[in-house]
């Protein structure tokens, strides 16, 4: 009985753990074959490139702020080559945002220059 217990208990924590993973660490431990030992903390600098707003299935629920953001976001045409830098898309994203009032996996301030992590 207690093994039984001990058996769900420790199944449902790794659920649990693996579901707090993002896409691209899922993809990195799924190449290297490496089992999860605890969710990772959100690295900002990598959240650039091709970025479609969604309603479901997204990568990251963010939150947008006046002041004091977690990430600095310029939108641009071409060039989304470093941190806070996004071209809006329709179709193949790097990542998919949802919108939200709470929540949040993290904060975002659009600006016109400085775009990166705070």
């Amino acid at each position: 009985m207690k093994t039984t217990l001990f058996i769900i208990c420790s199944f449902f924590c790794f659920a649990v753990k693996a579901q707090n993973l993002n896409k691209e660490e899922k993809r990195q431990l799924k190449a290297d074959g490496e089992t999860p030992i605890a969710a990772t903390e959100l690295d900002l600098s990598k959240i650039y490139g091709r970025i479609q707003i969604v309603n479901h299935f997204a990568d990251y629920k963010v939150k947008i702020v006046e002041s004091f953001g977690d990430l600095k976001v310029k939108i641009v045409e071409s060039n989304a080559n470093a941190p806070g830098k996004w071209i809006m898309v329709n179709s193949r994203p790097d990542f998919k945002i949802k919108i939200v009032n709470s929540f949040a996996d993290f904060t975002i301030r659009y600006v016109e220059r400085s775009p990166g992590v705070r």
